[in-house]
């Protein structure tokens, strides 16, 4: 509790008084009266004081944020007091959270509800608790002021930012998914069943139009194919330190996550199955592989709340995890970041072992950092150094990617920001190909 503004310019009068003692004793009186005056209001006032006991607050707000976007939150606050008060409320914000509309200065009546409404965005994706709510009161004629502090514990729940995803059913519907780089593949072989006849577009194969449905209704008609369904995509997703490295304010580990539900969606579309294995330096979630709109809430679910850890992940723990849960072939799809030979090595064995069951695919991110270091011009020794090291360590990678695919591991090369498009473009390529 503190005094306000007001008090501080009532305790000025008597100040001012004061100095007339100076000049005349005969002021002394007047002025001890105006003090005892102002300390009759003080107290009195005081007396008026809200109390915690007086409001009631409850926070209305979604259970789920799509990260980086702003929601609104609504306060509810409820007053048993028997008069009107202005009150200035405000709420918690995670420390990488963003507000608008706050504090809200307004008034509320006696006996009265007062509904607070702001914006809340939080832009890194996780699990947060919401917890206090601040409310400002004074007493009756503002001369005091106190700030109350309430528990109201909510759990918000802040996932990826799943635009791309309607940008991508959006455009899939106008088949214009080109303009997010996604390329349309023309399906070979036996495996693809006759589902329709439709108009001709502009990226079909000659070798699809149906001549004589073309003759009869005037203008270009081409078949339509169904591909091969319920197959199965399962991903494995580094969580380990490598994965902090970082692209503008993003990490390697939330691009990957993004372009592995994008591609999850599209698969789940096809009618494929798709299974999660996050692993670190031990096992962090497992989605074994299913089917149909629950499982992209389940993968989602599953994956908003994982980070990278500060240790080397495990990976001969999580191959041999999903071997003992998997044996039916599948499109396995590894993201990681390699800079240490041994990992590599051990991702080699299990990838190539794994050739024998699964069609593995293994996604190298690529880090421009390093390549800048490799193609800059050294102008000192230690830059001659950090050359020489860059270009050593990619051509040792280069090499070591080049034996993995003569083994049969699908092999891609790509940088974060990239990962999406080319990803999805190597699933259509392989559904095209026939090649699960």
């Amino acid at each position: 509790m503190t005094p306000s503004h007001r008090t501080i310019q009532f305790i000025m009068i008597p100040a001012v008084l004061s100095t007339a003692v100076l000049f005349s004793p005969a002021a002394r009186m007047p002025v001890l009266a105006a003090d005892a005056v102002l300390l009759v209001l003080l107290l009195a006032d005081l007396w008026t004081m809200p109390k915690h006991r007086h409001f009631t607050v409850v926070r209305e707000l979604p259970v789920t944020f799509s990260v980086g976007h702003f929601h609104t939150v609504r306060l509810i606050v409820s007053s048993v007091l028997r008069r009107n008060i202005n009150l200035r409320t405000t709420d918690y914000r995670p420390d990488n959270g963003e507000t608008r509309d706050l504090p809200c200065n307004a008034g509320i009546g006696a006996g009265g509800r007062l509904a607070v409404e702001y914006r809340l965005a939080i832009h890194t994706r996780g699990q947060y608790t919401l917890e206090t709510v601040y409310i400002q009161v004074s007493s009756r004629l503002g001369l005091w002021q106190r700030r109350l502090v309430y528990d109201c514990r909510d759990t918000v729940h802040v996932y990826p930012d799943l635009k791309t995803i309607s940008q991508y059913a959006l455009l899939a519907r106008r088949n214009q998914s080109n303009l997010i780089g996604i390329r349309s593949l023309h399906r070979t072989g036996g495996d693809n069943e006759f589902e329709r006849l439709r108009e001709y577009r502009s990226d079909d194969d000659f070798r699809q139009i149906a001549w004589k449905a073309t003759a009869k209704r005037d203008k270009l008609i081409s078949k339509a194919f169904q591909v091969t369904q319920n197959q199965s995509v399962i991903f494995m997703l580094d969580c380990g330190r490598m994965m902090l490295n970082k692209v503008g304010d993003t990490t390697f580990l939330d691009d990957a996550l993004d372009a592995t539900l994008l591609l999850s969606y599209i698969a789940l579309q096809n009618s494929d199955c798709v299974g999660l294995l996050a692993f670190s330096e031990r096992i962090e979630a497992y989605v074994p592989p299913n089917t149909g709109g629950d499982q992209m809430k389940q993968l989602i679910h599953t994956s908003y709340n994982r980070f990278p850890s500060t240790n080397i992940a495990d990976y001969r723990g999580a191959f041999e995890f999903l071997n003992q849960r998997r044996r039916k072939r599948c499109m396995l799809i590894l993201i990681a970041n390699i800079i240490d030979e041994q990992v590599l090595q051990t991702i080699d064995a299990h990838l190539t072992r794994a050739t024998a069951y699964h069609l593995p695919v293994f996604v190298i991110l690529r880090d421009r950092e390093v390549e800048r270091m490799a193609e800059a011009e050294p102008k000192t020794e230690t830059q001659y150094f950090r050359r020489a090291a860059a270009a050593e360590y990619l051509l040792w990678r280069h090499k070591a990617i080049e034996n993995m695919k003569k083994r049969g591991v699908l092999c891609l090369e790509l940088h974060p920001e990239n990962l999406s498009a080319s990803l999805i473009n190597e699933y259509l390529r392989v559904k095209a190909a026939n090649l699960l």
